[in-house]
């Protein structure tokens, strides 16, 4: 973890100074009225949340140092409800238990400093859930430990109160975690300590593959950090180990590269493709974990990798998938020379492969484009696309592929029949014919599914009462 840079420390002693000389600070300092501190939240809160995502984007080794300066007394607990929540959704779950794989330490010690705030009365209303998610993912054994530090009787018999027992049961604990996470999931909180040896890299490597993996879905970029990440991933200590082929996979995809630590990254990326007996099976696996985690790979991703591939041979089909990815980059998925080469490249291997499970993502990739980018007005566009889609259907003959055709032409197809409305329109009669004959064609609903798609709702009438 890093110091805190002192343009940071500054800010936020301004902010504190900026709180000093508020109105309502002086009011509530006044009445000490809960009405006084929530008005003072209220105002200080998003200034606090802008210096915190500023921390966060351009110095994320820094954060836990940041979160440390803001539990000091003068802020008055200014923003630490919603820092809490950081605490709580930063920890890496076992998704079979939904239980932390470590113990979140900052988690308790952010909350026994509030606990021990002097306004701790204006702060419970705001963080009951957080404490209960917390608790809940946490082992029985910690959350005792954590209770016990607290002295005070009331603020004791509060935690205690947040041990919800409905939260023992697997199914309470995910769905509370869901419905938790998506509050948070356009904010960035995450920070990690790099590893030193290799023993702490096998303790810690869940949070920082986590680390690098959602800074990756914010689309968060920082060049200290880069140089840092490669500076780790080639320390000799870590060589071969399934931890350093997890985060190289990571960083030769997502992270953006130049100059020497291309040059590095590259060299360790061959090294250990020589290394490694089952090095393209290994990466393709990390390939479609990418993939299935909605990770945003792209052309940009699939150049990259080419670019530092070294060539093994004639027979080298990681090489041959990323060649073909280009060529599906830059000639575009529906011209012939590309679905040619896509369907020798598929014939060549088995459909159940990995290299080839790869292949139908890249396609899907340009569905999921259209099903969110097509305008309305475009749906002629759309009609043209599946006319290519049925050729990739028709080459990969794989369910799976079929399905996501179908979902991401759903997504597509509602909002159509939501803006067009007039059922004896052309453009509305139009879209029901193509559907109609494409979907049946396909596969993708029978013919009492398509008729209950376009059937006009009768509204029963009232009847008047005589």
């Amino acid at each position: 973890m890093e110091k805190l840079d002192k343009k940071y420390i500054d800010q936020l002693d301004a902010l504190q100074n900026e709180m000093m000389e508020m109105e309502a600070y002086n009011q509530f300092l006044d009445t000490e009225e809960e009405e006084h501190y929530n008005e003072l939240q209220e105002i200080m809160g998003p200034k606090i949340s802008a210096l915190y995502h500023q921390v966060a984007n351009e110095r994320p080794l820094q954060l836990l140092e940041f979160e440390r300066a803001l539990l000091k007394d003068e802020l008055e607990g200014m923003f630490l409800p919603r820092m809490l929540g950081y605490t709580v959704m930063r920890g890496v779950i076992n998704k079979n238990t939904y239980k932390y794989i470590l113990s979140q330490e900052h988690f308790k010690e952010v909350l026994v400093n509030i606990c021990n705030s002097p306004n701790f009365e204006y702060l419970r209303s705001r963080i009951g859930q957080t404490i209960q998610l917390g608790f809940g993912l946490s082992s029985d054994i910690w959350v005792t430990n954590l209770i016990n530090l607290i002295a005070n009787r009331k603020v004791n018999s509060y935690l205690k109160a947040q041990k919800d027992t409905k939260y023992r049961f697997l199914e309470d604990r995910k769905q509370l975690y869901n419905r938790y996470t998506r509050q948070f999931r356009n904010d960035n909180y995450f920070t990690v300590v790099f590893p030193q040896t290799m023993p702490e890299l096998s303790v810690y490597f869940p949070e920082l593959k986590n680390f690098l993996i959602q800074r990756t879905r914010l689309g968060v970029r920082d060049a200290s950090l880069t140089s840092k990440l490669v500076d780790f991933l080639t320390d000799k200590a870590y060589f071969g180990s399934k931890e350093q082929f997890s985060l190289l996979a990571i960083t030769v995809n997502f992270v953006a590269l130049d100059g020497k630590e291309k040059e590095r990254i590259a060299t360790l990326f061959n090294e250990l493709r020589v290394e490694l007996d089952d090095f393209d099976e290994q990466y393709l696996k990390h390939l479609i974990e990418f993939y299935n985690l909605n990770l945003p790979l792209n052309e940009d991703a699939d150049r990259q990798v080419l670019s530092l591939l070294k060539p093994q041979g004639e027979q080298d089909d990681l090489v041959k998938f990323y060649s073909l990815a280009q060529t599906i980059h830059d000639k575009g998925f529906t011209h012939p020379d590309v679905i040619e080469a896509v369907k020798l490249f598929y014939i060549n291997h088995d459909g159940t492969s990995l290299v080839n499970k790869a292949v139908r993502n890249i396609i899907l990739g340009y569905a999921g484009k259209f099903a969110n980018n097509l305008d309305v007005e475009s749906y002629q566009d759309y009609f043209d696309l599946m006319d290519y889609f049925k050729q990739y259907i028709h080459i990969f003959d794989n369910q799976k592929f079929n399905q996501r055709i179908k979902d991401y032409s759903m997504i597509y197809i509602k909002k159509l029949l939501k803006r067009y409305t007039d059922k004896r329109g052309k453009d509305y009669q139009s879209i029901k014919r193509f559907v109609r004959a494409t979907f049946l064609e396909l596969g993708f609903m029978n013919a009492k599914e398509l008729t209950n798609m376009f059937k006009t709702k009768r509204v029963r009438k009232k009847v008047e009462e005589a």
